[in-house]
């Protein structure tokens, strides 16, 4: 997967570089994962947001789903929140089953998802893996204080 780095300083700048990535179609069916970090409270998330609710996005994605948690989910824990947020419902399943919904449901399209909070290393893998492949130019956006391990270099 692909992966690029948002840090947060200039809110237009950084808006249009969001617009940027999350318009940028690839080849590749498998979802492209961009970061933004910073430290708590510099507005991440509002940008994310305000991206996120724009009129563009809604009709560039054909699935969309946001997800806040508590630092340190699981893995299985944050896919079942995902779950609940594109099916609207209170969905209680197995891992097994979260996996299989989660195929069915982002399938369905072009996704964007948004995973707003801090996952440990292990369990970011453990997400990434269990994304299914989606139609090109699908992209899954972490909203984070920290660098991931393996990430390019801050743009």
């Amino acid at each position: 997967m692909d992966k690029i780095v948002l840090p947060i300083v200039a809110r237009q700048t950084q808006l249009d570089d969001l617009k940027k990535y999350l318009e940028a179609g690839t080849d590749t069916t498998r979802p492209e994962v961009i970061y933004v970090i910073g430290k708590s409270g510099v507005g991440k998330t509002k940008l994310v947001r305000n991206m996120y609710e724009e009129y563009w996005t809604k009709n560039h994605f054909d699935v969309q789903a946001w997800v806040s948690f508590a630092p340190n989910l699981s893995a299985s824990n944050i896919l079942k929140l995902i779950i609940q947020r594109l099916k609207e419902d209170n969905v209680t399943c197995s891992r097994g089953e979260a996996r299989k919904n989660l195929k069915e449901e982002l399938e369905k399209g072009k996704y964007l998802l948004v995973i707003d909070g801090e996952v440990s290393s292990t369990e970011w893998k453990s997400i990434l893996n269990a994304l299914p492949d989606g139609m090109a130019g699908s992209k899954v956006v972490q909203i984070t204080q920290t660098k991931p391990e393996s990430s390019p270099s801050t743009l």
